[in-house]
This record gives C-alpha cells, structure tokens and sequence, in this order.
C-alpha cells in the first residue's frame, strides 16, 4: 500500500519570498545569540552590529547575501563514521537521515 501522504512538497516561490522576508527581519531586528567571544570580534571586525554583552548579532539582508554567494558550492559533510560522511557538489542538495 502506498502512503498517500505528501513526504517532500517543493513550495512556490510566493512562499519562498515569503520565508526568505521573515528570516530577514529576525536577522535584522531580532538578531542571533552567538556564544564564541572570537565569533562576536570576527563578525564585528566584518561590520556587523554586535552588541558584546547581549552576545546578539544583527545582521541586513545584504551582508547575509554577501556571505551566502562567498560559500563554495562544493564541500563535504563529515559524520562520526567516516563511510558516512558524503560530498556536496556543485551546491546539489542533499538528503540524509539527519542527527
């Protein structure tokens, strides 16, 4: 018997927009808790708002662009066992059974 449940349903680019908007925001307005004091200065020293006691980084959309586009489109994932790990090529996505 086949599930007639949905497993993987690609979402339409209204809804992408929509996602990619509200992320932008709480990057922008909300900010993320990062708890590497050598993270805060590095960030910092790249122009993006830290506020060292709260340990939130805000971030514009542009600077979050700019820092998706430097990313190398191959790379590879490294598991605990090494015979699961697995490459990423040419930005590809990838499914795995997770943690």
């Amino acid at each position: 018997m086949v599930s007639k449940k949905q497993m993987l349903r690609v979402r339409e680019k209204d809804e992408l927009e929509a996602i990619h908007g509200a992320t932008m925001r709480i990057l922008g307005k909300v900010g993320v808790l990062v708890n590497s004091a050598s993270t805060l200065d590095l960030l910092a020293d790249h122009g993006y708002v830290v506020d060292k006691k709260s340990k939130i980084v805000k971030m514009d959309e542009s600077m979050v662009m700019e820092a998706v586009k430097s990313c190398k489109g191959n790379f590879r994932i490294h598991a605990r066992a090494e015979k699961d790990s697995f490459d990423v090529v040419d930005g590809r996505t990838k499914i795995g059974p997770g943690a």
